[in-house]
């Protein structure tokens, strides 16, 4: 069962950080050239 945990901790982590990536690229997007034009 400490796995399974293990597991959670990762994609928890992982998936922070994915999120702070997106909005940090989001945030760059918005203040120079937008990817897509809405």
């Amino acid at each position: 069962m400490q796995i399974t945990i293990a597991i959670r901790r990762l994609i928890i982590t992982i998936s922070s950080i994915v999120e702070r990536s997106l909005s940090s690229l989001r945030a760059l997007s918005s203040c120079g050239r937008p990817f897509q034009n809405y």
